[in-house]
């Protein structure tokens, strides 16, 4: 979907002011969710995000509240604590 099309899905829900950015990992998705974001934002929308931290996005600079949750061991997923750092440190 184009950030468009999302907003329109929003708005036929009804008035809105915060969005949580979420499931699968949003930070994957980098032209379409960055527009996404700017137009929330030229909105007035307050943006959450939750990704798992494995990659830096420069929309998350523009993100109101950022949740980072590493995959945990049991997920055999690999994490890559410097990308993690990285990450927290352009927050």
């Amino acid at each position: 979907m184009t950030a468009d099309e999302v907003i329109a899905e929003l708005d036929k829900l009804g008035s809105y002011d915060y969005v949580t950015l979420s499931g699968g990992n949003p930070a994957i998705l980098a032209a379409n969710m960055a527009q996404l974001v700017t137009k929330l934002k030229e909105r007035g929308v307050t943006l959450a995000v939750e990704t798992q931290g494995s990659r830096w996005q420069n929309w998350l600079k523009d993100i109101d509240q950022v949740t980072l949750s590493p995959k945990p061991p049991s997920s055999k997923m690999e994490v890559n604590f410097e990308t993690l750092d990285f990450i927290v440190s352009q927050l």
